[in-house]
């Protein structure tokens, strides 16, 4: 596991893809998932675990925005066996060219457009009702984050299309729910 890290920016050095393009953690480091493939045999008087591989995960990032919705053009995994030796690579990293660009949309517009209904509620639990958004008393956010939509592995778009992932709780008048929004973010009317 120590030599992950190393391994893992070695690889990525030698794709070509720069460490500013990895999504990072509240730190500022690349924020990397790690995980192990593990087989346990139980013998007679003792188990024993054998690790087969570990993995480290990771996410690109445009402008600091993280691109969302898995595996179109920004999501990497190394797989390393016995002694750090890469057995294993998932890893879609389209070129990206820009294209255009835009202001960002204040504050205020974004919250005209969630009460418009131009922005993507997200899940909510199953055991809570559906938020009636006619009569919900207040939003609060708690947390803004800008993201880049890719679409998906079966319908991968040709743009990435910057939004806003806010992070709520929304008072229903009977309750409170936690529930991410997201919002488009481009305001085409400003310069």
């Amino acid at each position: 596991m120590e030599r992950i890290l190393n391994l893992t920016s070695n690889y990525l050095a030698e794709f070509g893809i720069p460490l500013s393009d990895i999504e990072k953690n509240t730190n500022g480091a690349p924020n990397y998932h790690f995980a192990e493939l593990t087989t346990v045999y139980d013998l007679p008087d003792k188990s024993v675990t054998n690790i087969e591989y570990r993995l480290v995960r990771f996410s690109r990032a445009v402008d600091s925005g993280t691109i969302t919705s898995g595996g179109t053009c920004g999501d990497g995994e190394f797989d390393f066996g016995a002694h750090g030796r890469l057995v294993g690579i998932d890893l879609t990293w389209k070129d990206l060219q820009r294209y255009k660009s835009f202001a960002a949309a204040k504050p205020d517009t974004i919250a005209q457009w969630i009460r418009e209904g131009k922005a993507v509620q997200g899940g909510i639990p199953m055991d809570l009702p559906a938020i009636d958004w006619a009569v919900v008393k207040s939003l609060t956010v708690k947390k803004a984050e800008l993201c880049y939509y890719a679409g998906d592995r079966l319908a991968p778009s040709e743009w990435l299309m910057p939004l806003v992932s806010l992070w709520t709780t929304v008072d229903t008048g009977h309750g409170n729910i936690d529930v991410e929004i997201d919002c488009p973010i481009i305001d085409e009317t400003k310069p």
